[in-house]
């Protein structure tokens, strides 16, 4: 040890050159432990480190769950708080805009009109009603008012709405259905189907709900062709979906029924057919789809042919970097084989689908 070391040594020991006075130990432990890391407080530490009691613990949970309560319900005021005010406009405006449409409602109190069929005159409608069920009545009403000479129209001002593809017994049944003074149950089945027109054209979406609905229950062999086609010219996806589900069953006996397959127009029939051979044939045979359109069903069909070829593609890309004549490259090819022509066949139905189907659409131009 160097000479200049033993002093501190000596001092560090509690020897005092000076004094030759040995310091006392508490002393000599504070000052060789910094300031910083001295301990204060004998309780602090055992509360901080050591085991507490039991009674302790549920008291410092309790007071934890409390302050985690409290911070959580913050938190959901807040998120209210936000909520309010992104929606609270937009909810105001939604208002507004009922309190204008039913202003302009109540306005046509006095007025009456009258609905054009092709055989008669269904006469004296109240406005007021219709223009509150069926949005195509609102919105010709509220152009005839704009286009008023005057502030107010006259009450002897008629009109007449132009209902010429359907009959005077339909119309008028619907006239009652929308006043309340027939319930939709009671539709005879002359007049269901041209209710079901009457308010898809007028955007009357209550009684379209209820004709339907009624015409789901009622599909049978003897209606399911005119049901599905009527749903197709609608674009009502689950009538056409539960009738062409009908037809799939059927679809074996339709040639001895020619009377009512004549009926179809000629795209409707191609598009029958073709779905009835997508789901019969073994390319979709581990699923049971209905398409509600040709163009989502040409669209499902390439994505499926995608697949193959990018799985085919990759199989591909990995044998090459097996050592050729391997027993496992050898399977892989006989495998990678298969599912080339797997892959072929699909392309193959495929562009016969999209021929089939362009041929359509030129003869229907």
């Amino acid at each position: 040890m160097e000479p200049q070391e033993r002093p501190l040594r000596r001092r560090l020991n509690g020897d005092n050159d000076d004094h030759r006075e040995r310091i006392p130990r508490d002393a000599r432990i504070v000052a060789v432990v910094p300031e910083t890391h001295r301990l204060q407080d004998w309780d602090q530490w055992l509360r901080n480190n050591a085991l507490i009691s039991s009674h302790d613990a549920d008291a410092s949970s309790t007071r934890i769950n409390s302050l985690e309560l409290a911070r959580f319900s913050a938190l959901t005021r807040y998120q209210e708080a936000v909520h309010d005010e992104i929606f609270a406009a937009d909810e105001h405006q939604e208002t507004l805009q009922r309190n204008e449409r039913q202003g302009v409602i109540d306005s046509y109190a006095s007025l009456l009109i009258d609905l054009t069929a092709s055989d008669g005159i269904v006469r004296d409608v109240s406005l007021q009603v219709l223009a509150s069920s069926c949005d195509a009545i609102f919105a010709w009403a509220s152009s005839w008012k704009r286009f008023h000479t005057t502030a107010t129209p006259h009450t002897d001002d008629r009109r007449s709405f132009p209902l010429e593809r359907f009959t005077y017994s339909s119309v008028l049944a619907f006239v009652h259905v929308v006043q309340g003074d027939q319930q939709v149950d009671n539709l005879t089945g002359d007049v269901i189907v041209d209710c079901c027109q009457i308010a898809h054209f007028l955007q009357n979406s209550t009684v379209l709900d209820a004709t339907t609905a009624i015409l789901e229950e009622s599909i049978d062999t003897e209606n399911c062709y005119s049901i599905c086609q009527l749903a197709d010219q609608l674009q009502l996806s689950q009538l056409f979906e539960k009738s062409l589900a009908h037809m799939m069953q059927t679809l074996g006996d339709i040639q001895g029924n020619q009377e009512a397959w004549d009926d179809l127009t000629p795209e409707l029939r191609d598009r029958i057919v073709a779905i009835q051979a997508a789901i019969q044939s073994s390319v979709h045979s581990n699923s049971r789809l209905f398409f509600s359109s040709l163009d989502e069903y040409l669209a499902m069909f390439a994505e499926r042919v995608q697949y193959c070829r990018e799985r085919l593609d990759q199989a591909k890309e990995e044998n090459s970097h097996v050592t050729p004549g391997s027993h496992y490259h050898r399977d892989v090819s006989r495998k990678i084989a298969h599912q080339e022509q797997r892959v072929r066949t699909l392309q193959l139905a495929l562009r016969e689908q999209k021929k089939l189907f362009t041929s359509q659409k030129v003869v229907s131009r």
